[in-house]
């Protein structure tokens, strides 16, 4: 029993930090588009 909830752990933790990872990875990409593009139309 031990050893199932064991061996069950692993891919759910990998699949919650890769979740989490492009997660992070779209919003910095889209706080980079929005600033970026919020500086050239007031500048």
């Amino acid at each position: 029993m031990a050893s199932d909830l064991e061996t069950d752990l692993l891919p759910r933790r990998a699949v919650t930090i890769l979740q989490l990872t492009v997660v992070t990875l779209f919003s910095q990409i889209g706080m980079l588009a929005t600033g970026f593009l919020g500086m050239n139309i007031f500048g």
